[in-house]
């Protein structure tokens, strides 16, 4: 499901009974016979994945962490019903083989779906594709976010996937609770709310939204800017499209991606062969037909706030020992200058 040499061995605290495992799968998947090795996944600060590398065939598992978590987070059975829904629809994702909610076989719930062979983008800049595929890659990456919020979730059998009123409102109100449960508020946290909750848009559409939508989500052949798979749904609900449509934007705003990499924002994009954010802009609205907000303000600083406070939740599972990526402890300090920028974004200090 990502490029070759992105695996290492299993972290301790993550460590997982292949004997258990093996002899637990067996019988739902015949393809996984024999032996097989388990490495991990390095990126991602979520739900740990691994690689299951047999003779016959290579599956990705993913799991709850094991030991507490936020309440709320890690539904990695919702994770699997959206995948699966989703798949009958055409839309491209990883098929989910089998999903196991009994938390004694490796020590947290889990699913398995198929590995998909091609390539994970970690840089913005896609500095590892080929010029003429630069822009292509990041289009095919909006069309198909036009094409998932074009999802009926009724006929897809996810019209229960979430509430469909008040959106905004409940997300803001769930970060927050999630933002607290670590600690106290951070600086410039509480006024950020304070304005987000008065100026919540009016009429939200709703759709089905990924909710971290982003370059590393998506795979892609070797050869091309094709796009094969859209992995990572531990986010996704039902909720205004805008959401994901901004997050998305938010590589040509943010100087430094989750990972510490330079993003598109103040890159000379023509020179490099990637698109504008108003090429996104334009290229979504196109295929959706959907009405563009006058601003993108709100929606901005509602996901700046969103992404501080899932770094704090990420730092900590550090602290307590489940964090699924080595590099969280240091992701804390990113929480200050992103709730400033929301807020720079918010008074309009900085242009959305």
């Amino acid at each position: 499901m990502t490029v070759e040499g992105s695996t290492q061995a299993v972290p301790e605290r993550l460590k997982i009974d292949v004997a258990a495992l093996r002899r637990y799968l067996e019988p739902f998947l015949p393809d996984l016979s024999g032996e097989f090795e388990i490495s991990k996944f390095t990126g991602g600060q979520s739900n740990p994945t691994y690689l299951i590398d047999s003779t016959e065939r290579r599956f990705v598992l993913r799991r709850k962490p094991p030991g507490k978590v936020l309440s709320s987070a890690h539904a990695v059975d919702r994770e699997a019903r959206v995948m699966r829904a989703i798949a009958d629809t055409g839309f491209p994702v990883p098929e989910v083989v089998h999903e196991c909610l009994d938390a004694s076989i490796i020590g947290s719930p889990f699913y398995v779906m198929t590995y998909l062979d091609g390539r994970i983008f970690w840089d913005p800049l896609l500095a590892a594709a080929q010029p003429a595929d630069r822009t292509p890659i990041y289009f095919a990456l909006t069309d198909a976010l036009a094409d998932l919020h074009a999802i009926d979730v009724d006929t897809a059998g996810l019209g229960d996937f979430g509430p469909r009123t008040h959106y905004y409102q409940r997300q803001i109100q769930r970060w927050s609770r999630q933002m607290t449960a670590v600690g106290d508020l951070p600086a410039g946290a509480t006024r950020l709310v304070d304005w987000l909750t008065s100026h919540l848009p009016d009429g939200e559409e709703v759709a089905l939204v990924h909710g971290d939508y982003r370059l590393d989500n998506a795979v892609f052949t070797h050869h091309d800017a094709a796009l094969i798979g859209v992995i990572d749904w531990e986010l996704a609900t039902l909720g205004d499209p805008m959401a994901d449509l901004s997050y998305f934007l938010l590589n040509w705003m943010v100087p430094v991606n989750h990972i510490g990499l330079p993003t598109l924002a103040g890159a000379d994009l023509a020179d490099l062969c990637l698109p504008s954010a108003e090429a996104v802009i334009d290229r979504y609205f196109t295929r959706s037909r959907r009405r563009r907000p006058h601003s993108f303000a709100f929606h901005h600083a509602y996901n700046l706030f969103r992404v501080a406070a899932i770094l704090r939740g990420i730092t900590a599972r550090h602290r307590i020992g489940n964090a699924s990526n080595d590099g969280a402890a240091e992701l804390d300090q990113l929480v200050g200058p992103i709730l400033e920028l929301a807020i720079d974004v918010a008074t309009s200090r900085v242009r959305p």
